[in-house]
């Protein structure tokens, strides 16, 4: 099992569907704030993940089919939004 913040991270978001929503408080659980975020920045610029905005990001979801992103279903993105401001 991975102990660091950012391999934690992965690991989780590797368990879900392509092109499901996270958060940061979806690894509050994890460290500290700051750790948290700066981890998933790392994974960001890596393209581990992709920010979809408003501190919202996405496991990313290529069609080889369609040689594209695949967009995020908005009803990932109001439940991702309901568990970042604690509803």
């Amino acid at each position: 099992m991975e102990k660091t913040v950012i391999g934690q991270i992965m690991n989780r978001v590797n368990r879900k569907p392509k092109g499901s929503v996270v958060t940061p408080t979806d690894f509050s659980n994890l460290g500290k704030d700051n750790t948290v975020r700066q981890s998933i920045y790392k994974l960001e610029k890596s393209g581990m993940l992709m920010s979809i905005g408003n501190g919202m990001y996405k496991n990313p979801n290529y069609n080889e089919l369609l040689k594209r992103e695949i967009p995020v279903e908005p009803a990932l993105i109001a439940e991702a939004y309901a568990r970042k401001i604690g509803h």
